[in-house]
């Protein structure tokens, strides 16, 4: 029996385009003298990063250093000088947001804890107030409520360090109502969806392998499940229809083999 030729294997790519180990010598001897960069140059923090501009167009905001550490400085446009509005020395601001034309809000935790809390303070560095100021509790933003300008909602643990109940905060005074209840640890409400007027109104759980949406007409009601999908399948709720009704615009394989756009009433959970 007359042998086969054997196979040459074809490598991806084009295999001339690596350097020879000649040509990497060359480079690694013309780059060991007199070098423009070191170490601390690639892994330092940049100057200026995360440009944020005000709701009004008249200022822009950006993290930038101080002491070794990021903080917020505000620019008016139109002005080379800024001025840095926060002075924190022992951890970097790496989270921010504007919550109206005159306050910046930002997230910050205490020398690594991961225990994130949030901080308000206004464009000219005045009236800065810690704005969940309790030890252990971990914040996540909700909802930064453009249209509402003296509020926001956040989910925090402060009632038990395993579940995030949502609050709705001002971010002048720091007085806080709770929204809802988040009381279940064998199946915790994970993820929380507003309306157009900043209403809490819609939930998901997930349990094993097992997602449910949840959903109440007004923040009075309590939240009612409405429908729940394995793995297989996802319904994941965008965002309400602009009447504030109960249909969601929500992405969905349900019934199909790709991800649509769809409506989604939320009372029936069927799509429309």
């Amino acid at each position: 029996m007359a042998q086969s030729n054997p196979t040459t294997t074809q490598l991806p790519g084009d295999t001339s385009l690596p350097s020879t180990s000649e040509e990497l010598a060359n480079l690694m001897a013309s780059s060991s003298q007199d070098s423009k960069y070191s170490v601390e140059d690639f892994f330092r923090l940049p100057e200026k990063t995360q440009y944020r501009l005000s709701p009004d167009g008249q200022h822009f905001a950006y993290l930038g250093q101080f002491q070794r550490r990021q903080n917020i400085f505000i620019q008016k446009i139109g002005s080379n000088e800024s001025i840095r509005i926060t002075s924190e020395k022992d951890r970097n601001i790496t989270s921010y947001f504007w919550a109206n034309n005159h306050r910046v809000l930002f997230i910050k935790d205490s020398g690594g804890d991961e225990n994130f809390q949030l901080y308000a303070v206004d464009i000219d560095g005045n009236n800065a107030k810690d704005l969940t100021p309790f030890d252990n509790v971990r914040i996540q933003v909700i909802d930064p409520l453009e249209n509402f300008e003296d509020e926001v909602i956040i989910s925090m643990n402060k009632n038990n360090p395993q579940l995030f109940d949502p609050y709705r905060i001002n971010i002048n005074t720091g007085e806080y109502q709770q929204l809802a209840h988040n009381d279940d640890p064998a199946a915790p409400i994970d993820g929380w969806m507003t309306d157009h007027d900043g209403k809490l109104r819609l939930a998901s759980r997930v349990i094993g392998t097992n997602t449910t949406l949840l959903y109440r007409d007004t923040e009075d009601d309590p939240f009612q499940e409405v429908i729940t999908t394995d793995f297989r399948v996802s319904v994941d709720p965008i965002l309400f229809e602009f009447d504030n009704g109960s249909v969601v615009f929500a992405a969905s394989n349900m019934g199909r083999d790709k991800t649509a756009i769809v409506r989604l009433d939320m009372k029936t959970g069927k799509e429309i």
